[in-house]
């Protein structure tokens, strides 16, 4: 955590052995601990120097999480930046520049320690990040890093920490590939090639190869290219698709949205990028689908970061499908929507230059939310509260809640979803189920009524500034769009009788808990 300036100073007076940390001013400012493509060696830390003059880092080290020491001659000049990485080659390769590295260890994903000291040994810098609210959660494709919001913010505070993406994905994505397009396709009644991955290869000639519009299949009635000969003669149908991209290094993601059944592979450019319901990435024409699918829905795919397939100019997309069986399947069928995301600065990490999510003005943020009791029965009240980390005369706090109802569920990409919030302010008056005026800690109370028993309450909680500017927790980015609790009162006992004219038999709540016990 890095001391305020005043505090700094005093301890500057105070104790002269710390004053490689008054002059170094530099700050650990971005973190790549979890990639989206597990088996590349690119996690890095960045350094940032937030003063005008250069450090000299000679002789530095990162410690606790991973270990590097900085060779002699090592920099950081006047607000500029420095990343250290686990393969400097690897690196390179996916994002550029030049590295310092390797380092000796890896980057735990789920949260741990690092800490920067100087050559002397004094702490210069420690994080430790976590994984989970208020930390951003990072690691699906395109693949975030977390990155610190403004270098004169608490870098121990995963409140001051946002994952490196801005703007609005959804308004920048450019369709390479639309639903219903026109493939090249070959009846899998034999391998598309020989050897058999050539057919995925830029150079490999498509002689005998069929031409079609998508959806191509059978046994449904929004076929557009049929295949009356698939069934009892053949399992598999190879596709292949020419695109022409422009700017490929701007393109930050891949969203694919796949309609099939049963099964599929998908390469780029010979690299392998999605796959479902198969058991290898390699099968053989003849192989079956794991399984049989009755699903009409597109299913959308994050591919890996683009930036180690996708090239300038021509790109070949092929597609393996297969289905569940050679004769016992009714129906088979397969349509494709690639859409790609510009713009790489916005989209993932910014190592060497400064945090897309950087902001000149604080935020508001919420520094814990908490509901007790924690698993409340029927009719019993509940009180959400939080911290807010600034409180201003103008701003406002407040919980919303949603009663979900047992069989009722609503997923969070159904329209429902935003429907039906009830909004509580929250206050610290020590009123209303609030503890304690004036301590800091907000509170509201969700009235007895709404806590029913096998029902599930969802909440969040906001904070908006006298400037409009509002935050939301569980914060963007967190995988889980709401807190939540539900309500039990336990399992009822249990009596009947095996027949009419038998003695009846009752199990109490507690001979019925000895088993598992499940809510559908």
């Amino acid at each position: 955590m890095r001391l305020p300036v005043t505090y700094r100073l005093f301890f500057l007076v105070t104790f002269t052995s710390l004053t490689a940390l008054a002059k170094g001013a530099v700050a650990i400012n971005e973190i790549h601990h979890d990639p989206d493509v597990k088996t590349e060696l690119v996690e890095f830390i960045e350094l940032h120097n937030t003063a005008a003059e250069p450090v000299d880092l000679s002789g530095w080290v990162i410690g606790d999480a991973v270990v590097f020491t900085f060779p002699d001659g090592s920099k950081i000049g006047g607000g500029g930046f420095v990343v250290v990485t686990h393969n400097p080659a690897q690196f390179k390769a996916k994002f550029g520049g030049s590295p310092l590295g390797p380092w000796l260890g890896k980057l735990d994903n789920g949260g741990e320690r690092i800490e920067l000291r100087d050559a002397t040994g004094q702490l210069v810098d420690r994080v430790r990040y976590r994984l989970g609210f208020p930390w951003p959660i990072v690691g699906d494709p395109p693949g975030y890093s977390i990155e610190l919001i403004h270098p004169d913010l608490d870098n121990n505070d995963g409140h001051n920490w946002r994952p490196s993406v801005r703007g609005d994905a959804s308004t920048k994505a450019n369709t390479l590939v639309a639903k219903g397009s026109s493939w090249k396709y070959f009846k899998g009644t034999k391998e598309a090639s020989s050897p058999r991955t050539v057919w995925r290869k830029a150079a490999f000639t498509e002689s005998g190869w069929l031409t079609g519009r998508t959806p191509i299949g059978y046994g449904e009635n929004f076929m557009k290219t049929t295949l009356g000969d698939m069934r009892n003669g053949y399992t598999s149908v190879y596709f292949r698709k020419k695109i022409t991209v422009k700017d490929a290094k701007k393109i930050g993601a891949l969203k694919l949205a796949l309609q099939f059944d049963d099964a599929f592979n998908m390469w780029i450019n010979g690299r392998h990028v999605a796959g479902s319901n198969i058991s290898t990435k390699e099968p053989r024409f003849s192989t079956g689908a794991s399984s049989t699918i009755e699903e009409h829905d597109y299913v959308e795919f994050d591919l890996p970061s683009p930036g180690g397939y996708l090239i300038e100019g021509e790109n070949i997309l092929a597609i393996q499908a297969h289905n569940a069986s050679k004769g016992g399947s009714s129906d088979f069928f397969i349509d494709v929507e690639l859409k790609a995301t510009v713009g790489p600065a916005n989209r993932g990490p910014t190592p060497g230059a400064r945090n897309s999510v950087f902001a000149t003005e604080p935020l508001p943020r919420l520094a814990k939310v908490e509901h007790t009791p924690r698993q409340p029965k029927g009719g019993e009240a509940v009180v959400i509260t939080t911290v807010p980390a600034v409180k201003d005369d103008g701003s406002e706090i407040y919980a919303e809640y949603q009663l979900v109802r047992p069989g009722s569920y609503v997923h969070i990409d159904e329209s429902a979803y935003e429907r039906n919030w009830s909004k509580l302010p929250m206050n610290d008056l020590g009123q209303a189920g609030d503890a304690q005026a004036s301590d800091g800690v907000f509170s509201a109370t969700v009235p007895k009524s709404v806590q029913q028993h096998r029902h599930l309450v969802r909440y969040r909680v906001s904070v908006k500034n006298a400037t409009g500017q509002v935050a939301t927790a569980p914060y963007p980015g967190d995988p889980s769009p709401n807190f939540a609790y539900f309500c039990y009162d336990g399992i009822p006992s249990w009596s009947a009788k095996a027949k009419p004219s038998a003695k009846v038999v009752e199990y109490d709540s507690q001979a019925l808990t000895r088993v598992p016990v499940y809510h559908l």
